[in-house]
């Protein structure tokens, strides 16, 4: 979603994952219709070393900086046990948030919220804004079941129950309503916000607090 909504208003977007497969399959899908360039870079976004790598490839290539970085490392919601693997991906590289009904994942997270008012306060006056999207339920590589798209990604309209989760929206959220999301806040329009956490979730929160 991120991916293609800044590369279709001409943006040169730099995408991670660990699997070289998924990641070329990716960039050839989403390169198509996009009026800038998507460039893969294969790295475990948990690897410090493999951080340091693709910091290094993307400032040769960009020696005047990069103007937007989205963190939005997903996993989906792990058992207790898993609980310190998810924490770490969440809490250091998560700002684009998912909630969903896990505990160890909620917690995770909440420090990823949190972490994004610490970094805009703390960096408050480094001209640096830092904002957080928290969707509720979208079809993502993480909702996909048997029958996804080529994308890895499942349409969940038709099977999803919203009354499940008692989303006023009735509905879980659509692919262009998080891409205006997305531009809202890296455009114009979210120049004076930081700090921010954006729930797009169709009003989920307000009958699932605990989702917080």
């Amino acid at each position: 979603m991120c991916t293609q909504a800044l590369a279709a208003h001409g943006a040169r977007v730099y995408i991670t994952g660990r699997r070289e497969e998924v990641l070329k399959q990716a960039v050839d899908n989403y390169h198509k219709h996009a009026k800038g360039k998507i460039i893969g870079l294969q790295a475990d976004v948990t690897n410090k070393a493999d951080l340091e790598r693709i910091i290094g490839k993307i400032s040769e290539k960009e020696p005047n900086g990069i103007q937007i970085l989205v963190n939005n490392a997903g996993i989906s919601g792990p058992k207790t046990e898993a609980f310190s693997n998810g924490h770490t991906i969440d809490a250091i590289s998560g700002m684009v948030n998912i909630s969903q009904n896990h505990f160890a994942y909620n917690a995770s997270k909440a420090a990823a919220i949190h972490l994004t008012k610490m970094m805009a306060c703390e960096l408050a006056n480094s001209q640096i804004r830092f904002n957080s999207i928290a969707p509720g339920v979208f079809p993502s590589a993480m909702t996909a079941k048997k029958g996804s798209d080529d994308r890895g990604k499942s349409d969940i309209s038709e099977s999803f129950d919203a009354s499940k989760y008692k989303i006023p929206a009735g509905r879980p959220g659509r692919l262009q309503e998080m891409a205006a999301s997305i531009l809202y806040l890296c455009g114009k329009g979210g120049q004076y916000c930081d700090g921010l956490v954006m729930n797009v979730d169709g009003g989920i929160l307000l009958t699932n607090p605990s989702a917080c």
